[in-house]
């Protein structure tokens, strides 16, 4: 599919970039993925306004292609996490959250060595602004900024 010239996006009512390392993410992860010719037909889906939603690796790629702002970093420590986690739900109204609510709590297993996010702290204001937050980390396992 990364390479499909026979794929449509527009037959799609939403995208999800699943997880697993893409490419071997020898550069930075998702790096060589956001360069694939698929996702320039994602970024056009992504600005009519359509849910693209990236998972793990997928969010990496996510921030590679510049449709997310910031980016992610070696975790804090420098070590590999795998562990399960309690996420907590900060914006339940978008697409994929819709039957939960503000400040409940959902468990996930997390698996990644570059899960660090980082954005400087205007697009951080922004993000906040245009509550683009859907969850957060109830305890920071990486060092990312907001959780």
């Amino acid at each position: 599919l990364w390479y499909s010239d026979r794929f449509n996006i527009n037959d799609y009512d939403l995208v999800i970039i699943p997880g697993g390392f893409s490419h071997g993410d020898y550069l930075r992860c998702g790096a060589l993925a956001a360069k694939t010719p698929v996702m320039k037909s994602v970024s056009e889906f992504a600005a009519k306004g359509k849910p693209v939603l990236g998972i793990c690796n997928g969010f990496q790629i996510l921030c590679e292609a510049k449709l997310l702002p910031g980016i992610l970093l070696q975790n804090k420590g420098l070590k590999f996490i795998d562990e399960i986690t309690d996420l907590e739900f900060q914006n339940p109204d978008l697409f994929f959250s819709k039957s939960f609510s503000k400040g409940s709590s959902i468990r996930l297993p997390i698996a990644h060595g570059e899960g660090q996010y980082y954005a400087p702290s205007e697009q951080l204001k922004k993000i906040q602004d245009n509550n683009q937050i859907w969850l957060t980390y109830k305890i920071n396992p990486n060092g990312s900024v907001l959780n």
